[in-house]
């Protein structure tokens, strides 16, 4: 346990090499990462900023995910109601009524009432004129989402794949030599992962993000 704790600082701390990198070369502040699951909040931590956006430390379905973005500003402004579901061990909301309502999935917060100070303390900072929308395909996105995610009348957007979809002008492939890393009970989180034990890097890293957010 203690070599453990003693690698993953040593590890993180030689990682901030990476981020203080990538900082310096950020022209772009006053951004709000979209994000469908947790990359856009990784990233944002990568680069020291603060969490202008009300998608960090959850996920949606890739489905609920385009409909959030596709009516962005209603479902902010929607109220986000708790919804109990005892298969989830973490809180989930919801935003929305009837045919509108989409699932938010916190699983990195302890209770809703938390979950929702957040939600609605980040909701008031993003910024409306500089947004940057993120969707990870996760392997099993149907390719209807995908195409419809793509064609939303927003300037930049990114789709983090393993596959290849002919005319998908967003798509981010990732290179085929970290699909061995594609597993049933990792699939959400692979694109997060560090690409070996004891690399610095993260599968992520191969996007040049920084160079998508200074776009």
């Amino acid at each position: 346990m203690i070599i453990t704790r003693a690698f993953r600082f040593v590890r993180n701390s030689l990682r901030n090499i990476i981020r203080m990198y990538n900082r310096i070369r950020l022209r772009n502040r006053n951004f709000s990462v979209i994000s469908g699951d947790c990359i856009g909040g990784v990233i944002l931590h990568d680069l020291f900023l603060r969490f202008d956006t009300p998608t960090v430390n959850l996920y949606f379905s890739s489905e609920d995910f385009l409909k959030f973005c596709s009516r962005l500003k209603f479902y902010v402004s929607q109220e986000l109601k708790e919804c109990i579901l005892h298969e989830y061990t973490f809180p989930v909301g919801t935003l929305g009524e009837a045919e509108d309502k989409i699932n938010v999935y916190f699983m990195h917060y302890d209770s809703f009432q938390q979950a929702k100070q957040k939600w609605e303390e980040r909701c008031k900072r993003i910024h409306w004129d500089n947004l940057y929308f993120i969707t990870n395909d996760r392997g099993s996105t149907p390719e209807k989402i995908i195409r419809e995610f793509d064609s939303l009348p927003y300037e930049h957007k990114a789709i983090i794949t393993f596959r290849d979809f002919d005319g998908v002008k967003s798509s981010v492939r990732l290179p085929d030599k970290y699909i061995k890393y594609l597993t049933d009970e990792k699939e959400f989180h692979t694109v997060l992962g560090y690409i070996s034990r004891y690399s610095l890097r993260r599968v992520i890293d191969d996007w040049d993000y920084v160079s998508f957010l200074n776009a």
